[in-house]
């Protein structure tokens, strides 16, 4: 599932292309053969697009791996941040890091 949401992510992205394309040159890619995109098109899916989505699959596996072990430790299924003050010292941390440096906004 996570493998098709990245294609569908990479395909509904600004340049249209089809879905057979895509797959193809990704697999190229991660094979180190040329692909057949033209040059800013593959720039743009292996530069910016792909680095985002990869990100956001890194957010989202912290976050699933953080609310387990929360679960884990507290032996509480229905244990949140807000137990053990995790989600104040966030907001705390936030707040701190706008005073400090709010040019980096």
């Amino acid at each position: 599932m996570l493998l098709a949401c990245v294609i569908l992510a990479l395909k509904l992205g600004a340049i249209p292309i089809s879905l057979t394309d895509l797959v193809l040159n990704l697999g190229r890619s991660s094979l180190g053969g040329a692909t057949s995109f033209p040059l800013n098109t593959a720039s743009l899916f292996l530069n910016c697009a792909m680095p985002r989505i990869l990100l956001g699959v890194l957010v989202g596996a912290s976050l699933s791996v953080s609310g387990a072990s929360f679960q884990a430790l507290l032996r509480n299924p229905l244990a949140d941040p807000f137990v053990l003050g995790v989600s104040s010292g966030a907001a705390l941390g936030s707040l701190l890091a706008l005073a400090i440096a709010p040019e980096l906004r």
